[in-house]
């Protein structure tokens, strides 16, 4: 599926990665063989689900960099935006989903401006790594590339694509009224001595020329954050870089994350009620 570029996988054409030479991929060392395979994904997949167990709502200030331009030229259109982000768990359901939410902290004018003055907001990045967990890894294939050296740490680097017949997971693309379900497919790159995602890109499994989405590419670092409050600690995204290709329209959005803390409902802390996503066009 990964090295060939006209396999085909559930009626899904796969993006090559390998053939395609992607820029997260420079310094690889291919594997060998598939045999670590099996150990990593059962690694890291203790490591996933201790964390959709064991989060806790999180509140952090989410600095946002938007873009927009045509698909075949440099973006021309910006506009800087700085929230409040909240990540609330659902339920005590296992593993559970999160809803998330923002509160404008700019001078100027909030989400709801942006979307009118045709950027695009994205989000839903916390939950990316959900593909790794035990109860959802039947659903994906899987395949090992080898080895690669990111910031200093040794990794392994695991592609996957989703099964559209058997996956529960997938995504939204919103865009006005409507909506559009999409499957993704990716790359992890798993620190070798911790298994923790530490990169994870991930692409449109297909296409939707239906809507005119031709591209969606969300890349995310994490890192690992302390809570002055609590013991845990949790890999949570602190930089995202996300490009979709549009009705011809090229929208390019980095997001970076700081000063995470718990959050609680009853902290005295005033912060104003939620405000929902907004309306389209946004990608989660």
């Amino acid at each position: 599926t990964y090295g060939d570029e006209s396999e085909i996988t559930n009626g899904a054409r796969t993006v090559d990665y390998l053939k395609h030479n992607i820029p997260e991929l420079k310094g690889l060392q291919p594997a060998n063989s598939q045999e670590p395979l099996r150990r990593i994904l059962d690694l890291v997949g203790k490591n996933v689900t201790t964390f959709f167990r064991d989060f806790q709502n999180t509140a952090s200030m989410e600095e946002v960099q938007e873009g927009k331009g045509s698909q075949h030229r440099k973006i021309n259109g910006k506009l800087d935006q700085k929230f409040r982000y909240l990540c609330l768990t659902t339920g005590e359901a296992q593993p559970s989903f999160f809803n998330e939410y923002r509160q404008n902290l700019s001078a100027g004018p909030g989400e709801t401006y942006a979307l009118k003055q045709g950027f695009m907001l994205t989000a839903g990045f916390v939950s990316a790594s959900l593909n790794f967990h035990p109860a959802f890894q039947a659903e994906s294939s899987f395949r090992y590339f080898g080895r690669q050296t990111i910031e200093g740490r040794e990794t392994y680097v695991v592609a996957f694509a989703q099964q559209p017949l058997k996956t529960r997971l997938n995504g939204t693309f919103n865009y006005g009224t409507k909506s559009a379900t999409t499957y993704t497919q990716g790359v992890a790159w798993i620190d070798s001595q911790n298994y923790q995602i530490i990169r994870l890109r991930t692409d449109l499994l297909k296409p939707l020329q239906e809507v005119g989405l031709t591209r969606q590419t969300t890349l995310i670092d994490y890192q690992e954050v302390h809570f002055k409050s609590s013991s845990q600690r949790f890999w949570l995204p602190r930089k995202v870089a996300v490009t979709v290709d549009w009705n011809g329209r090229r929208y390019h959005n980095e997001h970076r994350y700081a000063e995470f803390v718990l959050f609680d409902v009853k902290t005295r802390e005033k912060i104003g009620t939620p405000k929902g996503m907004g309306e389209a066009p946004k990608a989660d």
